[in-house]
Parts: structure tokens; C-alpha cells; sequence
């Protein structure tokens, strides 16, 4: 999650819908002022190398916590630090919902342009089942066990919780993942970001085939009831 009051606008960041690599994008442009939550030890281990610092997104011991842990590259205390993020009620994290949000971005959240990013839940819901299996002890010819357990949990690839409340859309744009850079491009100038190239922030899984193929038709009947109101919002081919 990134709040920008520098220029203006809140980034919601939902899952497997490339939204690490949005904010390793946009972070180096942000303001001193501006909120940049923690993505993970790794990855804000790259940003600080960068000189660009989480920042502004729990009680200042909190963060320096945190940050201290990154700049000393101390891995095992940035864990540490994380956990402690996470127990704090004023804090947000880097999936941050809009309650969580507005605790930490205060006014800014009434007047900020905000947007978020999506992609086709058959496509979430693989993705996600290749990032379980790839840090899982067992390995590749387990893939359909994971599939089936990433499908059957419903959890952590849905999406429409962080931008749709009380049946209302809160966001003014969307980020679409077949068409990102366009839609990034769109919103820079939205908002007065340079243009920037987003980078490949996690390794994808390549040269596999269209997720709607990987899923048998019992498994997409659950990621189609899972994620209702986006194929209803999106228009998603079933």
C-alpha cells in the first residue's frame, strides 16, 4: 500500500496482481511525507539498498524497528519487527484494507484519487498455487494438490474485499493485469508520476498454459462462487 500525499493518491494493493512490482515502481517517486508500507524483508531489503525506506505506516518505534533491521541487514529482526507491524491496530500493512488505511492516512483518504490493481481470479488462483508449491517442502508433481487446496480455501486470491465496501466500489481506477502498463501509464499522468517501467518484482510462472486450461471445471465452479463480484464487475470470461 503506498498513500501519497506528495501527489495525492492511494494505492491499494490487493494479491497476485502484480501490485509488489507497482510499488517498487512508484516508491522511488513518493514524498517524505508520503506512506510506504512493508512489502516483505526481501523486497524492502532491495528498496532500502535503493535509498528508498518504508516509511510513516505505524508509531514511529515501529518503523525505525523495522527499518534499523533492513539497513543492518539482519533478516531474522526485520521477521521480528514484521510480526510486531502486524499486531499493531494503527499500522498498514502492505495489504492493507481501507479501515486500516484511513487510520493511518487520515485526510487524505477523503480527497486522494484512489486505484488498485486486478486480474482474472482463474489466473490469481494458479498463480497462487505455484507460489505455495514453490515454497512448499514437496515439490512440482504436487502442483494439483496445491491448486486444489488454493481453490477449495478461497483465501488470499480474492480480491473484491479491498476495493468493494458495502457494495459500493471505493477506487476510481483499476490496474488490469493483461493490460498493466497502459493502465500505469494512464494513471501517472492521472496523477503526476513520471512515467515510469514497472519491473519483474517476482518471478512469474512461465510458458504455462492459460489458467482457465489448469483448472478442471469443479475447481473454476469454486473460484467463479469464491469471486462473484468480479466476474460481475469485470465482465471475467467463466
Amino acid at each position: 500500500m503506498i498513500a501519497s500525499r506528495k501527489y495525492g493518491f492511494i494505492f491499494i494493493k490487493t494479491m497476485k496482481t502484480a501490485g509488489t512490482s507497482i510499488e517498487m515502481a512508484i516508491g522511488p517517486h513518493c514524498g517524505p511525507e508520503d506512506i510506504l508500507s512493508p512489502i516483505n524483508p526481501k523486497f524492502d531489503r532491495q528498496r532500502v539498498e535503493a535509498g528508498v525506506y518504508p516509511r510513516n505506516f505505524a508509531p514511529e518505534a515501529v518503523v525505525t524497528a523495522y527499518v534499523d533491521a533492513l539497513k543492518r541487514n539482519k533478516p531474522k529482526a526485520a521477521r521480528e519487527a514484521m510480526a510486531l507491524i502486524r499486531k499493531k491496530g494503527n499500522s498498514a500493512s502492505s495489504h492493507a484494507r481501507a479501515v486500516s488505511i484511513k487510520a493511518v492516512a487520515g485526510d487524505l483518504w477523503d480527497t486522494a484519487f484512489k486505484f488498485t490493481a486486478e486480474r482474472h481470479p482463474y489466473e490469481k488462483a494458479v498463480s497462487l498455487a505455484f507460489h505455495v508449491n514453490r515454497h512448499a517442502s514437496r515439490r512440482a508433481r504436487e502442483f494439483g494438490e496445491a491448486l486444489e487446496t488454493v481453490v477449495r480455501s478461497g483465501k488470499r486470491y480474492v480480491g473484491y474485499p479491498w476495493y468493494i465496501v458495502g457494495g459500493q466500489v471505493i477506487v476510481d481506477d483499476f490496474v488490469k493485469h493483461e493490460t498493466i502498463q497502459a493502465d500505469m501509464q494512464r494513471i501517472c499522468e492521472r496523477v503526476g508520476l513520471p512515467a515510469i517501467e514497472l519491473p519483474r518484482a517476482r518471478e512469474l510462472e512461465r510458458d504455462r498454459k492459460p489458467a482457465r486450461e489448469m483448472l478442471t471445471a469443479e475447481q473454476r465452479r469454486i473460484v467463479q462462487e469464491t469471486c462473484a463480484p468480479e466476474f460481475e464487475l469485470f465482465g471475467w470470461e467463466r
